[in-house]
């Protein structure tokens, strides 16, 4: 009894199993470090090659296929972008990485019209460049293989469309279209909102360090971004020193990171607060230290003394109290108890 053309599909796609799986690890591993190489932010880049029931699926749904060529997501590789407009960056590397079919780009963006909302993704079909091919697979720079790349947003929906099993507007059921094109609407402007806020943070930034530099701190608020910018310039490096100097100490680097909270706490909303701070309770932030290293012998000081010494003297200043003081250690990461500790000891050697 012959072979039915779907048999004899099969047959070849289990001959060629070793093949695919060639072209799938190697064209999944040339395009992971092309685009860790590019910097695009990517949610991943994984690959696939079809397995043998979603194959005799697909032949049963569809019988146009004459032989084992005319499947060309054998193998699929998929590229998960955090960004929908770094899809095309990431089409731009796949062009230059492999060997596209220019006539088989299928650019689901541009399939719906301006009122319609739905699936958005950029389907490539390539091949690998002799370059990436290996002489103990002679078919595999023949075989072409599939590139589905999208953002992450666009690839949820996708996820979810294909879960209810409706891939077309006009297969879904109509009482339930709206509300997909409501949904799909949502995604795609979530997509553009993401964009927005990236570009819009990449200009805030920009902007802060440009007023860092030429000293305009009062207009910048303090954030992680500008903090770690004007830590750069060592703004409190002469008053460590200073400290270091009473018992011979090293420095030691430590962590800044839990002052954001306490400066919150401090009201001090801008670098020119905290500039003002350095400047006039210096000294007695200097002090201070001379009171709590008097007598101990301490070779080694943590890089982070000066800022604390400013805080609690700032405190101090506002009138905060005890209270104030075991908020701010609280604020800094200490415990409960041993904040309050701490801040019995800072306001005992603050009022020596």
């Amino acid at each position: 009894m012959p072979y039915s053309t779907s048999e004899v599909i099969l047959e070849q796609y289990r001959e060629l199993i070793p093949t695919l799986e060639y072209v799938c690890a190697t064209a999944e591993r040339a395009l992971g470090e092309a685009v860790r190489e590019s910097g695009v932010m990517c949610a991943g880049v994984t690959g696939r090659v079809k397995a043998e029931a979603s194959l005799a699926g697909k032949l049963e749904r569809k019988n146009h296929y004459a032989s084992i060529d005319d499947v060309t997501d054998l193998v699929g590789l998929r590229v998960i972008t955090y960004y929908v407009d770094d899809v095309d960056k990431i089409a731009t590397i796949v062009a230059n990485l492999f060997d596209v079919d220019e006539s088989e780009i299928v650019d689901k963006r541009a399939d719906l019209s301006d009122t319609q909302f739905g699936y958005l993704s950029l389907h490539y079909l390539c091949r690998l460049p002799k370059r990436l091919c290996d002489e103990r697979y002679p078919k595999a720079g023949t075989m072409l293989f599939e590139i589905q790349m999208r953002s992450a947003l666009q690839h949820v929906w996708a996820e979810i469309e294909h879960d209810s099993g409706y891939k077309a507007e006009i297969e879904c059921p109509r009482k339930w279209r709206r509300s997909y094109s409501r949904v799909a609407s949502l995604f795609e402007l979530a997509d553009a909102e993401f964009m927005r806020i990236r570009d819009g943070l990449d200009r805030y930034r920009h902007d802060a360090h440009v007023l860092i530099e030429h000293g305009r701190l009062d207009e910048v608020a303090i954030d992680a971004d500008t903090w770690k910018v004007w830590l750069e310039g060592g703004p409190f490096d002469r008053l460590n020193d200073r400290i270091a100097q009473i018992n011979g100490s090293e420095i030691a680097e430590a962590s800044t990171d839990g002052y954001l909270a306490a400066f919150d706490l401090l009201e001090l909303h801008t670098l020119g607060d905290l500039a003002r701070m350095v400047e006039e309770e210096s000294d007695e932030a200097y002090r201070l230290a001379e009171r709590q290293l008097a007598d101990t012998g301490l070779d080694i000081i943590s890089s982070t003394i000066g800022l604390q010494n400013l805080c609690v003297t700032h405190a101090l200043k506002q009138g905060m109290g005890e209270v104030g003081l075991r908020l701010l250690f609280e604020k800094l990461g200490t415990s409960e108890h041993h904040a309050e500790r701490r801040a019995e000891t800072m306001l005992r050697l603050a009022n020596d």
